[in-house]
């Protein structure tokens, strides 16, 4: 069940498993942090264009929601390599990710690939990256080249 809401009671948010805010173009760092400290079943989180959201907001993902398995922040152009660096060996669930149009550099691939999560990743979306134009990830299981456009 995805919930595509934009206000709901305080009451409610424990039941919460998902949560899509795509092109919320409000929401903030901070709304990212009571929503993951007060949604404690919350699997999913859809933040794709929110341009405000930056490593801040994945930091307390990290933290506070570190058995999520859905993660899209797609073309949140605040999202860095500490991003990757702050979920790297504590989101052991996460099964879809989206970094499309992120500002995360070869650095961030190389944590990435480097990662105990990315064997678990069913679904990883690393297109329009600034990162150089071949990629190695994960050169112990499948190798993975990523060509950038």
């Amino acid at each position: 069940m995805i919930v595509y809401v934009k206000f709901f009671l305080n009451q409610e948010l424990n039941k919460i498993k998902k949560k899509g805010m795509f092109n919320y173009l409000i929401i903030k760092n901070n709304c990212i942090s009571n929503l993951v400290r007060k949604c404690p079943h919350l699997e999913g989180l859809s933040l794709g264009e929110c341009v405000h959201v930056g490593d801040a907001s994945v930091v307390e993902i990290a933290t506070y929601r570190s058995d999520i398995k859905q993660l899209d922040l797609c073309n949140c152009k605040k999202i860095s390599d500490a991003s990757i660096r702050s979920m790297a060996g504590i989101c052991s669930k996460l099964e879809f990710l989206n970094l499309k149009g992120t500002n995360l550099t070869d650095s961030g691939l190389i944590t990435l690939s480097d990662s105990s999560f990315i064997k678990k990743i069913d679904e990883l979306n690393l297109s329009f990256l600034p990162i150089s134009e071949f990629v190695l990830i994960n050169q112990q299981a499948s190798a993975l080249i990523i060509k950038t456009d």
